[in-house]
């Protein structure tokens, strides 16, 4: 991968579940070598869970491993070369490493690289495209 395919939109990962203590300068160098994807895969960072309240109380582990599993929402590491290329998409594909994108429940192959949670997702389970990952809640 290149210093494009990871943080291309300046945002810090440093949050993420499992490397929260880790500056972006570290995750950038633990990603360096993640699993490049190929064809029309997606590697993506899912969004880490909160760790305190809105009113600023600490969650407790068993919340935040609730919030861990009913998230479906992720950064965009890297992209296949053929990843919104199929004539499915026809020119409407917008997504970038960066991007943060909305997936679905049951998809990818999830993995962890030094300590760093990923997911490797098909082009065509990306459901939408975010602008502020924080904003959106999932119901189940």
């Amino acid at each position: 991968m290149s210093d494009n395919d990871v943080f291309a939109d300046g945002h810090g990962w440093a949050e993420a579940e499992g490397d929260d203590h880790l500056s972006d300068e570290e995750l950038k160098k633990r990603l360096a070598d993640a699993p490049a994807p190929i064809l029309w895969k997606v590697l993506v960072r899912p969004r880490p869970p909160k760790r305190m309240s809105s009113g600023g109380l600490y969650l407790p582990g068993q919340a935040q491993d609730a919030e861990a599993h009913l998230n479906y929402v992720a950064q965009v590491v890297a992209l296949g070369p053929l990843a919104g290329k199929s004539e499915k998409f026809e020119g409407s594909w917008d997504i970038k490493a960066g991007d943060w994108i909305v997936y679905g429940r049951y998809v990818g192959q999830r993995m962890t690289h030094r300590d760093v949670r990923l997911l490797m997702v098909d082009d065509d389970q990306i459901q939408g495209k975010l602008a502020d990952p924080y904003a959106l809640k999932i119901y189940t």
